[in-house]
């Protein structure tokens, strides 16, 4: 029985122990690495091959799975995922950061409001607002009381979307002045 035992054990350790290791591009190890799975949210090494993660685990784990030609030592630096999205329209979103937001207003006083406090945060010479909805105004009749009218005789006009208003035409209503 003890030599069925020891000949079942050698032809395991044959077996297992003599299977190739996967070659990959790079393993990382020594590191802590939050990996975002809830079943195993920490690991200490990860295998890369063609860009690709293929296992996380510990550094013992790694080694006995995969080796590479290059092993890059992490040093106990703390390695996460990044969030990279591949389609961001960056230049829209600065242009959308230098605009006046006026979404969910409910009132001309509103908008006016959000533009007074917009202007001292900028350095241009006029500005941009956009995303008011009259029709979530609390009064309806705000074009029958000269809402689009021009601003301090200029050509600003609230009414117009998108359109500029330069900022030494503006800063007649914020003083009260029509």
């Amino acid at each position: 029985m003890i030599i069925r035992v020891l000949g079942v054990c050698i032809v395991a350790i044959v077996v297992f122990g003599c299977q190739k290791k996967q070659e990959v591009d790079l393993i990382v190890f020594n590191a802590q690495v939050i990996t975002l799975d809830d079943n195993a949210p920490e690991a200490q090494a990860f295998a890369v091959d063609q860009g690709k993660l293929l296992y996380a685990g510990s550094d013992e784990q790694v080694f006995d799975r995969y080796e590479s030609k290059k092993n890059l030592d992490a040093q106990t630096k703390v390695i996460m995922p990044g969030i990279i999205d591949a389609h961001a329209h960056f230049y829209q979103l600065g242009l959308g950061l230098q605009e006046v937001d006026l979404r969910g207003t409910t009132s001309k006083e509103e908008v006016i409001k959000r533009i007074s406090d917009f202007v001292p945060y900028q350095n241009a010479e006029f500005i941009v607002a956009r995303g008011w909805d009259q029709n979530d105004w609390i009064d309806q009749s705000y074009h029958q009381r000269g809402f689009g009218r021009r601003i301090s005789r200029g050509a600003c006009s609230f009414a117009t979307c998108r359109w500029p208003c330069p900022m030494g035409q503006f800063k007649s209503i914020e003083h009260g002045r029509n």
